[in-house]
């Protein structure tokens, strides 16, 4: 295509390249119309020419070469700019504790707060399920992450008021007891003498005797030995009772026991005297020490809050607890079922009320713990009579473990000269209904053969009732520590009882023992009780009892007492007896009685018996002593005695009396 002449004219021509060219041959030619006027042929040429200069321009632009282009180097990767944090220092309050905690919070462009993690641990908030954010190397949590937290900022006071329900704490437990006991006070150089005096006169005679008990102790123990000693018409004897060193360890709640001791008989075997070593856990040396598996009771609070426990609708204990799920274990209970109660009041007054029922059992030893006792000596006959028969040595040792709070575990095994016995025992909570027990042993030796024993029983105490039954049979071979042919073993014994709370009509129950023997007659023993108070002025007690077999009889009783004072009454009995051998008995009498108080005081006692017997006897009691004197008559024979009874005390260098 050829320009016009008037363009080609105008303008200078120049060189085309390839990309001009290109641009050149994208262009369409304008048609022209076949007549014009001049002025419209001027306005065309200028169009014309104002098109070729942008076309010309656009060429220009386009003719550097593409492969010349730089090649710029890649870009960084995109840095987000964090969000601008707010650094505040606040005093922060959680549930209206009152903390007054200065904390250094973060608060961002959208209003949210921040707190570090040690203080959420120290206000006892959860920590939320998010990432934490890091300031400083502190980590850092949003609260509104925490679930149902609220919170106020108040940029006036710069405070912070934080609100949150009960479950964002974390649980607190609280023990009622101290499980830990303060080292008990070093004990100085000192000893004792306690004395019971007596002296007596009947029918002409006069009789005189004395019960000592003296002491050495120390910080290693104490040594004890009791004597007894008696002028009975000219025939005069002294026998000693108990000698024994004992030594406390109270850390290990145990006792050592050299000399006189009585042997822990297990849950079959029986108690027994012997002169030798003792080593066993006393609990008693921790006082108030719970032994049982305590209840524990759980609640929650939103505020700070004052928890009230009541056992059996008796208050127990009282203590504060903070916002949140708490438990409180080592909650005193009585033995038997029961019903524990948590009265939660909050600062404004608000109570809610949390009840939970409970079975506790003194048979039963809280999880992990132990109680055993391991001794050697030889077995002691005619205590009180002889002060040295001591007969064959002997070995024992019991040991009784928590295995769970509901399972307790024991093992028990005697060792003598000729006799070899062990066996195991165990006592189950049925969850509020009751403790099971069950008992086997084995024994042998001395030429008797194999013996075996078994027994099983059931224990249930309520508010209301109480049930309770054991069963034990043995074979004639078996023998045990204590078992003599004058004191043989029970072939078969059963007991059985039952009791009930009639709240104002008052309580009854009924008991029934029975032992079979292979050598000596069995005894069966029914007895039914009742007692109720007849008002604010007198109380009745009604009981009956049957004896089975050879020899049986009917006892029956009644006794009445009426209240006079805080520390008088009086009271009239009946007591009958019924026998196929003895014939029958009875008895009436009638009391008056005034005790003695714990402090210094006096009190007496005067019973008169519808048959003519009588007897009177008054006491007084002063910081050195106690003074009695008793005067009867029974069966046409007067008689009197005197006693006095204190105590003489050495310690820290000074000595006094005591009773």
């Amino acid at each position: 295509m050829s320009l016009p002449d008037s363009v080609a004219c105008g303008r200078s021509r120049r060189p085309r390249t390839a990309s001009s060219r290109s641009a050149s041959s994208a262009l369409r030619p304008i048609p022209m119309p076949a007549r014009s006027t001049p002025q419209s042929k001027s306005s065309a040429r200028r169009a014309v020419s104002w098109a070729l200069i942008m076309l010309a321009v656009a060429g220009l632009v386009n003719a550097q070469p593409k492969a010349a282009e730089p090649v710029l180097p890649a870009a960084p990767p995109l840095v987000v700019p964090a969000a601008r944090v707010e650094e505040l220092l606040l005093l922060v309050d959680v549930n209206a504790q009152g903390l007054a905690d200065t904390v250094l919070v973060l608060r961002d462009v959208d209003g949210r707060i921040a707190v570090p993690v040690d203080s959420l641990d120290r206000w006892r908030l959860r920590r939320p399920g998010v990432a934490p954010r890091f300031h400083v190397g502190t980590p850092y949590y949003p609260l509104d992450a925490i679930p149902g937290v609220t919170y106020a900022y108040d940029a006036a006071k710069q405070r912070l008021t934080i609100t949150a329900p009960p479950r964002a704490f974390t649980d607190t437990q609280f023990a009622n007891a101290a499980s830990r006991y303060p080292a008990p006070t070093v004990s100085q150089l000192g000893g004792f003498l306690n004395y019971n005096l007596f002296a007596s006169r009947a029918s002409g005679e006069s009789q005189y005797a004395g019960q000592f008990e003296t002491g050495l102790f120390s910080a290693y123990g104490v040594l004890v030995a009791g004597l007894l000693t008696q002028d009975n018409a000219g025939a005069k004897s002294a026998v000693r009772l108990d000698t024994t060193w004992t030594s406390d360890f109270p850390e290990r709640l145990t006792t050592l026991r050299m000399g006189d001791a009585i042997n822990v008989p297990g849950a079959w075997g029986r108690a027994v005297r012997f002169g030798g070593v003792q080593y066993a856990t006393n609990f008693a040396t921790q006082p108030g020490y719970i032994t049982f598996p305590a209840i524990a009771a759980n609640g929650q609070a939103a505020l700070p809050s004052t928890v009230d426990i009541f056992v059996n609708n008796a208050l127990v204990a009282q203590r504060p607890v903070p916002p949140g799920p708490f438990s409180i274990t080592n909650i005193p209970t009585v033995n038997g079922s029961g019903n524990v109660q948590l009265v939660v009041r909050d600062l404004f007054g608000r109570e809610q009320i949390i009840s939970q029922p409970f079975y506790a059992s003194v048979n039963l030893l809280k999880a992990g713990l132990e109680d055993y006792s391991y001794e050697a000596g030889f077995e002691r006959n005619n205590f009180g009579v002889e002060s040295f028969d001591y007969g064959r040595a002997v070995a024992s040792a019991t040991y009784r473990r928590g295995l769970t709070d509901q399972l307790t575990g024991e093992v028990h095994g005697e060792l003598a000269r000729d006799l070899a016995a062990a066996g195991i025992a165990a006592n189950y909570l049925i969850t509020d209904i009751g403790v099971v027990s069950a008992t086997g042993a084995a024994s042998g030796g001395g030429g008797m053969g194999a013996g075996a024993l078994g027994g099983v029983g059931f224990q249930r105490q309520t508010g209301h009732f109480s049930i309770a039954a054991q069963a034990q049979w043995t074979n004639a071979a078996f023998r045990e520590i204590g078992s003599t042919p004058e004191n043989p073993l029970p072939l078969r014994q059963l007991s059985a009882s039952f009791g009930y709370q009639l709240e104002r009509f008052g309580s009854a129950g009924i008991t029934y023992v029975a032992q079979d023997f292979r050598t000596k007659s069995n005894i069966h023993v029914l007895s039914l009780g009742y007692s109720v108070g007849l008002g604010p002025w007198a109380f009745l007690s009604l009981s009956a009892a049957k004896t089975f077999g050879t020899g049986g009889n009917i006892a029956l009783g009644a006794t009445v007492t009426v209240p006079l004072g805080e520390r008088t009454l009086a009271g009239a009995s009946y007591n009958g007896t019924r026998s196929s051998t003895q014939g029958n008995t009875s008895d009436t009498s009638f009391t008056l009685q005034r005790s003695v108080p714990a402090g210094e005081g006096y009190g007496y006692r005067v019973i008169a018996h519808t048959d003519g017997e009588v007897q009177a006897s008054g006491t007084w009691q002063n910081n050195v002593g106690t003074y009695t004197a008793d005067v009867s008559r029974f069966q046409g024979t007067n008689a009197a005695r005197l006693s006095v009874a204190g105590g003489i005390g050495y310690v820290g260098g000074h000595a006094f009396v005591s009773r």
